[in-house]
């Protein structure tokens, strides 16, 4: 057997890896109605379009049947025990997971295989009328790793195109599963090429709110002029889970028994659901295969999750494109009105304090001193504020010259945001209580300036901070993942 040859970075497939992502402080999610926690429920629907010498393959399956693992794939030949312990999830378990969400009224996502829905475009057209969402699983539920370029973006077209033939419009969103390494690169081309709008993808497993890329192959259209910097699309992701997966039945280390899958589901609600109370909402995605949960040992304990979610208060059980709606801020409305950190158009790196109203953005420009050696105590409160400040330029230099990621920059920004609101009430407390005497009509004005800033609040409802910059990155990498934080040290002090 010859060795393989030496790795070589593939300049457009390839993304960098980020092992830092939002830091120890990642910013609050900013889902609709104060939810503590998005809970998105994943139907993956593969029976049909997974390997089968039906469908021209070389082999049989042999991968989340009831047996995976005592039987090995077979060489051009039926395996119809494999054959039929699918046919049960497309013939009875989807329909099945279906009603109980619906009894819920919980909606779903459906990661479609084009094939698969091709045999029963029920699915996808009832996944549709309950308001949930069809994503796209590619047109096979196969391994692509060793696949050539060429045929696997015409198997990403023929995903796309099977998807839009039954249910009439292109899918936004994608999710591979058993993909290779230049598959997140080309599922981008392809919708580039075919001019659909990719609002999300899935294929990634590293933390528990979504977050941005910048896509390769399109840094290298900036560099060479092909397309303007503010029209860059970059890619959202929203990851999915190997964790919370009802695949782990199947798998040597994954769950003993049904009892151990609700256990499971519990657990991970639990601890993300105290981290929303505590400040920062997450998302919970729970992964389901129809031949899998949909039998009925397992099924129960899936049924007595979603009850248990049901007596959750601010739960928001959503959609994958519902939570892009709210990462792109085009939804939503935030509880209360906020003062953010952004950056100025007409002054490259330069901190803005900005106040959001009815879609209009007001800056009020800030300069920046430098902190003085000896300080009295107003000259004290004042440094806070200005240490603040003066971070933001090294902030903006990590991300435009040392091409740092957006989200290390978020971070940066969701505590610079932080400093700076708390230096300011430290500073106008300062100069409340440092007078030599305060008046009657002052004192009174005080104690009424609680509901004044109450009624102001319930008229300034922002959405998020559009962020509007001279180094021509799109608004929306920016939008909702800085406006809708940004402000909420109001809310924790």
């Amino acid at each position: 057997m010859s060795t393989p040859a030496p790795y070589t970075w593939d300049p457009h497939h390839d993304f960098p890896r980020d092992l830092t992502g939002y830091g120890a402080d990642p910013p609050p999610a900013p889902w609709p109605s104060s939810a503590l926690l998005a809970l998105s429920f994943v139907i993956n629907y593969e029976e049909g379009g997974e390997h089968c010498v039906l469908n021209g393959d070389a082999t049989s399956e042999a991968s989340l049947w009831e047996s995976a693992g005592r039987y090995p794939p077979r060489q051009q030949a039926r395996a119809v025990n494999v054959e039929s312990d699918y046919e049960y999830g497309s013939r009875v378990g989807v329909w099945r997971i279906m009603k109980l969400f619906e009894k819920h009224g919980m909606k779903w996502t459906l990661y479609a295989v084009g094939k698969a829905v091709e045999a029963n475009p029920e699915v996808a057209l009832r996944t549709k009328r309950a308001g949930g969402e069809v994503a796209s699983h590619c047109y096979r539920w196969v391994n692509y790793e060793d696949m050539d370029a060429a045929k696997e973006k015409d198997m990403i077209r023929a995903g796309l195109e099977s998807l839009r033939d039954v249910t009439g419009e292109y899918p936004v969103g994608w999710y591979y599963g058993r993909l290779s390494s230049r598959s997140k690169a080309l599922v981008w081309d392809v919708y580039d090429e075919m001019g659909i709008p990719l609002h999300w993808q899935s294929d990634s497993y590293g933390d528990d709110i979504p977050y941005w890329v910048d896509v390769p192959a399109e840094g290298k259209m900036i560099e060479q002029g092909k397309r303007k910097e503010e029209d860059a699309k970059g890619m959202l992701m929203v990851p999915y889970t190997y964790d919370v997966n009802d695949f782990k039945f199947h798998t040597p280390t994954g769950f003993g028994g049904p009892g151990d899958f609700f256990t499971h589901l519990k657990n991970a609600f639990d601890v993300l659901y105290e981290e929303g109370q505590e400040g920062t909402p997450k998302m919970m995605t729970v992964g389901l295969h129809c031949r899998i949960i949909g039998k009925p040992g397992r099924f129960a304990e899936l049924k007595r999750f979603c009850e248990y979610v049901a007596t959750k208060d601010r739960v928001w059980v959503c959609t994958r494109g519902s939570a892009n709606d709210e990462i792109h801020g085009h939804r939503g409305t935030a509880p209360e009105a906020k003062v953010y950190i952004s950056i100025d158009g007409r002054n490259r790196g330069h901190p803005t304090l900005c106040w959001k109203s009815n879609g209009f953005l007001f800056p009020f420009h800030i300069t920046v001193k430098p902190t003085s050696v000896s300080l009295n105590a107003e000259a004290a409160t004042q440094s806070r504020t200005d240490k603040s400040l003066g971070e933001f330029p090294k902030a903006y230099e990590a991300r435009e010259e040392q091409k740092n990621s957006w989200n290390s920059l978020l971070s940066t920004l969701h505590k610079l945001s932080r400093a700076c609101s708390q230096s300011m009430l430290v500073e106008n407390f300062h100069e409340a209580v440092s007078k030599a005497e305060m008046r009657r009509q002052e004192t009174e004005m005080l104690d009424g300036l609680p509901d004044q800033i109450y009624g102001l609040m319930q008229q300034i409802r922002p959405h998020a901070v559009r962020l509007v910059d001279s180094f021509a990155s799109p608004d929306y990498l920016l939008d909702s993942a800085l406006g809708r934080h940004n402000g909420g040290v109001y809310e924790d002090l």
